[in-house]
């Protein structure tokens, strides 16, 4: 930190020059968790989203085979392991895929359409996957961790709180200074995740106080 952006961080919150070398400490520690978190949450989401879009796709041409496809796909070509845990299944959809072509029951032989039938709930299961882990990526992330958001401002609270006789709040002067922080350690934190940062601080405070009062 340079000497002009602790005075502008300390014109929101009057903090003595031993204050200093701890919020650094803080600011620092934040870089070095930012620097290995890995790819933006936004990414990994879009990978997922990626692999469901292609198993679809392949999913639909398969649904698409025609008595060629089928024949170039006859049961005589080398074996394959049956993964399906259900065979019941496998024998409903190879009946549904048969139907696709017109001709069910009929050749090309209904045990190609029960291997292919795997396949595609194979496909089906890996779509859904995907899809269903992409879902648990929140929308609107910028790859900066949240929760090293909140472990900034909570070091800090305790770092500064010797000088203070309290931890940070939510008066004005506190917010102004926790934004004023948080660009210091990364300008793309979005304003959500500093007032989620102070609102788990100031909860974090008020438990042990509900906690003391029940008893």
């Amino acid at each position: 930190m340079t000497d002009e952006q602790w005075v502008n961080l300390t014109a929101w919150l009057k903090l003595p020059p031993e204050a200093r070398a701890p919020i650094e400490n803080e600011l620092d520690l934040y870089a070095r968790v930012a620097a290995n978190a890995g790819k933006a949450p936004s990414e990994t989401r879009k990978k997922l989203e990626r692999v469901a879009a292609l198993a679809d796709d392949l999913l639909k041409a398969i649904e698409e085979f025609g008595p060629e496809e089928h024949q170039a796909l006859r049961s005589d070509q080398p074996a394959v392991v049956h993964l399906t845990q259900r065979p019941e299944l496998a024998e409903a959809k190879a009946v549904e895929l048969a139907s696709f072509v017109g001709r069910p029951r009929a050749t090309p032989r209904l045990d190609t359409f029960r291997s292919l039938a795997e396949r595609h709930a194979q496909l089906s299961t890996l779509r859904d996957r995907m899809m269903t882990a992409a879902a648990t990526i929140a929308k609107g992330k910028t790859g900066r961790d949240a929760s090293n958001v909140r472990a900034l401002v909570r070091g800090v609270s305790k770092a500064i709180e010797p000088y203070t006789g309290k931890p940070l709040g939510k008066g004005k002067p506190e917010f102004d200074f926790v934004r004023k922080l948080c660009k210091l350690a990364d300008p793309e934190i979005r304003e959500g995740s500093i007032k989620g940062a102070i609102e788990d601080l100031t909860t974090e405070e008020l438990a042990p106080e509900n906690s003391s009062n029940a008893g």
